[in-house]
C-alpha cells in the first residue's frame, strides 16, 4: 500500500528556544495515546520542517513541545490544550489535536502556528518542586519504590546544590488534573530517606509544623522545599516568578532574557 507524505512545519517566529517537537498519532480514536510516534529534534532555525510517511487512513495529531527552562536548568514538556473560551465547549481544556484523512496522493501540511497562538492555552502538564539541599550530605529522592534521577544520570543531589523535579499531574480523559500530591515522595541521605508527609517532618522557617495539605501542588506552578541538616523539610511554598500571574508557567515566562 502506498504511503502519504505528511509535512510537519514548525514556525520559529512563534516557537523560540525549542529543544524538540514530537507528534503523537493515533488512527481515529478519541485519546492521544497514539499507535504511531514521530519524534523531531530542532537544533536551529534551518530545520523548518520534517516529513513523515504514513499508510492512508484517518489520524489524530497531538503535538508535544519540549522547551528548555533556563531558570531551573530543566527541559519541560509543553502539551497544548484548547482554551477555556473555545467556541466548541466540549473541547475546552482538552489536549489540542488535529484530525485528518491521509489519502494516497498529495501532501498534508500541519502548521505549528495553528496551536501556537492566542487561541490556545499552553500547559506544562506538570507541577514543579525545587529541592534545595542544605542537609550537609548528598540526597536521594524515592518515588514509590524507584530512586529518581535528581540530575541527568545521577540519583544523588550533592550538598549545597538545587534540583527541579517536574511532577506529572496526570489526566482524566484528555483534561489535566488541577493538582498532584507529593506527600509519599521520600527525600534524605541515601538509606535514610523520609516521606514528605511523615509526622513532624514538614516545617516552616521558624521550625513550626506545616500542614501536609501544602503538598498538593497545583498544575503549572513552582514550589520549593529545603532539606535541612536535621533531616526535616522546610516548606518554602509556591514561588512567584513576577510574571503577573502569581508564578504560573507559560511559554513567554520561559524565554531567556537577552
Amino acid at each position: 500500500m502506498m504511503t502519504k507524505s505528511v509535512r510537519w512545519i514548525a514556525l520559529f517566529a512563534a516557537l523560540t528556544a525549542i529543544v524538540g517537537c514530537e507528534l503523537n498519532l493515533n488512527t481515529g480514536g478519541d485519546t492521544e495515546n497514539g499507535t504511531v510516534k514521530a519524534g523531531v529534534d530542532y537544533h536551529d532555525y534551518a530545520n523548518d520542517y520534517t516529513q513523515i510517511h504514513l499508510t492512508p487512513g484517518t489520524y489524530n495529531f497531538f503535538p508535544v513541545i519540549k522547551k528548555y527552562d533556563f531558570r531551573h536548568n530543566n527541559v519541560i514538556t509543553i502539551k497544548p490544550t484548547f482554551s477555556q473560551s473555545h467556541e466548541n465547549e466540549a473541547v475546552r481544556g482538552q489536549s489540542w489535536f488535529k484530525s485528518v484523512n491521509i489519502k494516497e496522493t498529495g501532501t498534508t501540511i500541519i502548521n505549528a502556528n495553528d496551536f501556537v497562538d492566542t487561541a490556545q492555552t499552553f500547559s506544562t502538564g506538570s507541577a514543579y518542586l525545587v529541592i534545595v539541599n542544605a542537609s550537609g550530605n548528598g540526597l536521594s529522592l524515592i518515588k514509590g519504590d524507584t530512586r529518581v534521577n535528581v540530575e541527568t544520570d545521577f540519583t544523588v543531589l550533592s550538598d549545597a546544590e538545587t534540583a527541579t523535579l517536574a511532577v506529572d499531574v496526570g489526566k482524566v480523559g484528555n483534561t489535566y488534573n488541577s493538582t498532584v500530591n507529593v506527600g509519599s515522595y521520600k527525600i534524605g541521605w541515601p538509606g535514610y530517606e523520609k516521606a514528605l508527609s511523615d509526622a513532624g517532618q514538614l516545617i516552616d522557617s521558624t521550625g513550626a509544623s506545616v500542614s501536609t495539605d501544602m503538598l498538593n501542588l497545583e498544575l503549572d506552578y513552582v514550589y520549593q522545599i529545603t532539606v535541612l541538616k536535621s533531616g526535616k523539610f522546610q516548606w518554602d511554598g509556591k514561588q512567584n516568578t513576577d510574571n503577573g500571574r502569581g508564578g504560573k508557567l507559560s511559554l513567554d515566562d520561559l524565554e531567556e532574557p537577552e
